[in-house]
């Protein structure tokens, strides 16, 4: 396996620590803590790849391949990366685990020369930029209902239901 600089992308990882509980009261209330993010480089790949090659089996589910020569890595099955995306920090230092871009989705594979890593996309919620139109519908108390129509002129066929 080679390993071309020209190949390579910065990346970040962090390494799984610990579960901390947040609310004494709640024991359901706990967050995974992990370590400050540690910048490596390493060849990822465009996208998964086909059925005939599946190096991870057929019951792991993956987007990409993160390459490399580097066999001193420490990542584990349990830890984050950041591709495009830049870690984010909590006020008290610690790192912010919803700013990743992806996670390990399978356990490492050591080979000869190289480590292969195969990593999932973390979808992310999609929060819409602007809620001042929301905002001033709930103080005003305008609503646009699309509902109050429904019977009228060419809905008459709906009317039945």
């Amino acid at each position: 396996m080679r390993d071309l600089k020209r190949n390579q992308r910065k990346l970040h990882y962090s390494l799984y620590e610990r579960q901390s509980e947040g609310n004494d009261f709640d024991v359901l209330d706990t967050v995974a803590k992990y370590s400050a993010p540690v910048e490596f480089r390493a060849s990822l790949s465009d996208g998964k790849s086909d059925a005939e090659d599946s190096p991870f089996g057929k019951d792991v589910s993956y987007d990409r391949i993160i390459s490399t020569v580097n066999k001193a890595l420490p990542i584990t099955e349990t830890s984050l990366i950041w591709y495009k995306a830049k870690p984010v920090f909590h006020a008290d230092g610690s790192i912010d685990a919803s700013s990743a871009d992806y996670k390990v989705a399978a356990p490492p594979l050591d080979g000869l020369n190289g480590v292969r890593i195969a990593i999932k996309k973390i979808s992310k919620p999609v929060v819409p930029q602007d809620d001042s139109k929301d905002q001033e519908e709930e103080d005003t108390g305008t609503v646009n209902d699309t509902t109050e129509g429904a019977g009228t002129a060419g809905n008459d066929d709906l009317e039945d239901w």
